[in-house]
């Protein structure tokens, strides 16, 4: 299997430069001319032995240069051996981190060094932090709130995520919380990954307020999907600081959370319930969660594969080698 097939269709270069350059095409090109300075007639016969070089030259078809060079571009085109009766093993899940961005995130009632902490920037540095942990995974992100969007997809690069969670902020999909509509987002988006793989953490501080799809609906389908949902409900039962905007004075609202729905999901789908209260329970929970015992994943998606550029790199370089060497001890006749 060639990695890069757009490289093949350099193969006829190295043989379109032989044919110009035999017919005098490119003579321009390698033509060197002298200083008026020095010009000069080096040997009495050297129009004779430049008439002889180019017979020679011309004569000859350069067979171990234009392999070389095919063999060359056959390397940047990187050929791969894949044994599909062994598909790729790896230890670890693909994971689907569904995170609350409703209007009740902005509720500050976490403290971080002395200093009112909203609930989604709290979320968010801990969902970094657990992301650099699990580098096994594939993680992708859904938001939620009036409606469930695909933020970013299945993906092991950690940078991008970071890069991406840094953009999270409320009011990206409206107030409310479609509860439902995430989980079953989520479910659609893990199907296509191995059984035994799929993971969604429901990170959410209400119940569902919105959406078409309701919990329970959602919950079906995970478990006839096999995804296993892990629920942390987020925020304090008490009265909460509650910004109203740059211009408005904040308020001290209460803000309830649905503990038996979040349960009755997780317990549905052989997963588990957590509650974070403050920042420790958040780094608690998330470590917890870490702990999981990883998955032994056969993807058949991924077959295992050995790259093999190194092979015709190898011999294109023995063959231009070889050709230089026969172009330097040719002997004129």
């Amino acid at each position: 299997m060639i990695a890069q097939p757009l490289w093949i269709l350099l193969l006829p270069l190295p043989i379109l430069f032989w044919v110009l350059r035999s017919r005098g095409k490119l003579h321009f090109i390698f033509q060197y001319k002298a200083p008026q300075s020095q010009q000069a007639i080096l040997h009495p016969q050297a129009d004779l032995i430049a008439d002889l070089i180019k017979a020679r030259t011309t004569r000859h078809t350069p067979w171990l240069w234009l392999a070389g060079c095919a063999f060359i571009i056959l390397a940047i085109a990187r050929p791969q051996w894949w044994d599909f009766n062994h598909p790729s093993i790896r230890q670890g899940y693909d994971l689907m981190l569904a995170i609350d961005i409703s209007g009740s995130m902005r509720a500050q009632d976490f403290n971080v060094q002395e200093k009112p902490v909203s609930r989604i920037d709290l979320l968010k540095k801990s969902v970094k932090q657990f992301i650099s942990q699990r580098p096994n995974d594939r993680i992708g992100i859904i938001l939620f709130a009036d409606d469930a969007l695909t933020f970013t997809p299945m993906s092991t690069d950690r940078a991008l995520l970071d890069t991406f969670i840094d953009d999270i902020r409320t009011g990206l999909a409206g107030e409310k919380t479609a509860l439902g509509e995430a989980v079953a987002l989520a479910v659609e988006r893990l199907q296509e990954m191995p059984s035994d793989s799929r993971l969604l953490i429901l990170l959410t501080d209400g119940t569902n307020t919105a959406g078409s799809i309701s919990p329970t609906t959602a919950s079906r389908l995970a478990q006839q999907q096999a995804v296993r949902i892990f629920t942390v409900g987020i925020g304090s039962d008490d009265k909460v600081l509650f910004p109203r905007g740059p211009i408005e004075q904040a308020e001290i609202v209460t803000l309830p959370l649905n503990e038996t729905l979040l349960r009755q999901l997780a317990a549905d789908t052989s997963g588990q319930y957590f509650r974070a209260s403050n920042p420790a329970d958040m780094e608690r929970i998330l470590e917890e969660i870490n702990r999981l015992v990883p998955s032994t994943i056969r993807d058949p998606a991924h077959a295992y594969k050995q790259e093999w550029y190194w092979l015709p790199l190898l011999i294109g370089l023995i063959l231009l080698v070889l050709a230089e060497s026969r172009l330097q001890t040719r002997a004129l006749p």
